[in-house]
């Protein structure tokens, strides 16, 4: 039996990511992003993911956003996953 195109894939997130959240401000250039009113840099390779699984650029960081992070060793933001409302409450409930 088919799926519909809409199925939801229930994604592999970073056991270490700690949530936070992800607010665009123009103000800084890359490499930095603002989660939880804090400057962090992005990792060399940083990736942001939205909530259909693609990547997408820093410009396209929306005004509000609520995220899981994974950091490096360094401190740097990694890996940005913005989070749908179910993938939150999974997480909430780990």
């Amino acid at each position: 039996m088919a799926l519909p195109a809409h199925a939801q894939i229930t994604r592999n997130l970073p056991a270490s990511g700690q949530i936070g959240t992800l607010t665009a401000d123009p103000s800084l250039p890359l490499p930095f992003v603002r989660i939880d009113n804090r400057v962090f840099r992005l990792a060399p390779g940083a990736v942001i993911v939205d909530t259909g699984n693609l990547s997408i650029v820093h410009a396209q960081i929306p005004p509000r956003a609520t995220v899981l992070v994974d950091f490096d060793a360094a401190g740097d933001a990694l890996r940005i996953f913005m989070l749908t409302p179910e993938e939150l409450a999974r997480l909430r409930r780990r």
